[in-house]
């Protein structure tokens, strides 16, 4: 089922000349399964991590997962996660278990894992351990949580936004009782760190139809505070073609108020960039209806510059479901021709004015806007000789 590349055959040698077992375990299975090429591939073992890295004294080791039993070998350039079978114990802090214990058990370390489809091994003379029919639920469509659903999401709240994220990444149906527990457990997140939190909820974004699975389940309740007023924003969501974050974000969040949407992306921890880009969108998509006169557009692009403005575009066909097509042919003409947007385009610079003889000072810069709003209007109006005409004209100096 998993081809044996030359790291594989290393792996395996080392660990079953020792007298050791060792299989593929988790993910990487899964996606076998479904017919996807993994990320990354993980391994179980009875071995424990002295004996891993005894195994491998003469590759380097990494050994920042220790105290869980994960022993990380780098072979070839590359990174191979190695854990010893384990029963977890009490999960403290809704993330880690306060302490691990280590098994000979294959079964007992799938048994704690979170989905039927992430607790099957793989080992490639014996096959497929699938204790928990995860294959079948693979092919039922249906994430199901191991053993009782209840515990595996008290252990670890955030398990339930993975429930979320692979139902709406996979296109999958959630089990009644797992559901169940779900919304049950759901008030759990608000001690989740926002930083695991982000990481799922940005997952389960580009996931088919997310709008309505947030709609559905209305978990995210108890991390953002203002959930309760997104009513149309999960249509918004769905309508959304692209699959760009900044704009699925300004979709979701559109109902509320811009300043409120800045306070959620920061509580979320996302990167500067994207709450800068999701809050200018936002912002312009308020003030500006769609217009395909090319001087608004060119507007528009003074404020946004290209990339912003065709992203408030795809907003705008996601809030308003009006065709953006005609309006996009037209920038793509616009930028094509390289018409003036910005003071950097002009045609004339602050040192021109100078030596026309206006004065130094704010005067220049007031100038040169007044001067991109009529290049904007007229834009074959931008040379040098016509801009210095124009400002003579108009006795600037």
């Amino acid at each position: 089922m998993i081809k044996m590349t030359p790291d594989f055959e290393i792996l395996f040698h080392h660990m079953e000349s020792s007298g050791f077992s060792l299989y593929f375990v988790g993910g990487c299975v899964r996606d076998i399964l479904l017919g996807k090429e993994p990320h990354d591939y993980d391994f179980c073992t009875d071995a424990k991590p002295e004996e891993i890295k005894e195994c491998f004294k003469d590759y380097p080791c990494i050994l920042t997962g220790e105290k869980y039993g994960t022993i990380t070998v780098r072979i070839n350039e590359n990174n191979y996660e190695i854990t010893t079978f384990r029963i977890d114990g009490t999960y403290e802090d809704g993330r880690h278990p306060k302490n691990v214990f280590f098994t000979d058990s294959l079964y007992l370390d799938l048994a704690r894992r979170d989905f039927t489809m992430n607790a099957m091994a793989y080992h490639p003379t014996q096959g497929l351990v699938d204790p928990f029919h995860g294959k079948e639920d693979l092919k039922k469509k249906e994430i199901r949580a191991v053993g009782s659903p209840y515990e595996r999401f008290q252990e670890d709240p955030l398990r339930i936004l993975r429930a979320l994220r692979f139902a709406c990444t996979m296109d999958y149906q959630i089990e009644q009782t797992t559901q169940d527990a779900m919304l049950k457990i759901a008030p759990s997140l608000y001690r989740i760190a926002h930083e695991r939190i982000y990481t799922e909820f940005v997952k389960l974004l580009n996931g088919v139809n997310p709008g309505t699975l947030l709609k559905t389940y209305p978990v995210m309740k108890y991390v953002i505070r203002v959930w309760y007023q997104i009513n149309k924003g999960f249509t918004y969501l769905d309508r959304e073609q692209t699959g760009d974050l900044d704009v699925k974000l300004v979709a979701l969040f559109f109902e509320l108020p811009t300043k409120e949407v800045s306070t959620i992306l920061k509580s979320l921890r996302f990167d500067r960039k994207t709450m800068d880009h999701v809050t200018q969108i936002h912002v312009y998509l308020h003030n500006h209806s769609l217009s395909d006169s090319e001087t608004k557009i060119r507007h528009g692009l003074s404020i946004l510059g290209p990339e912003l403005f065709r992203k408030y575009l795809y907003a705008y066909y996601a809030v308003k479901n009006r065709s953006v097509k005609h309006v996009e042919e037209i920038l793509d003409r616009i930028l094509k021709r390289g018409d003036c947007y910005n003071r950097s385009m002009l045609a004339i610079t602050g040192n021109d004015l100078l030596n026309a003889g206006i004065d130094s000072g704010k005067i220049i810069g007031m100038i040169l806007d007044q001067l991109l709003n009529h290049v904007m209007e007229y834009p074959e109006e931008n040379t040098k000789d016509k801009l210095i005409e124009y400002v003579r004209e108009k006795r600037m100096c």
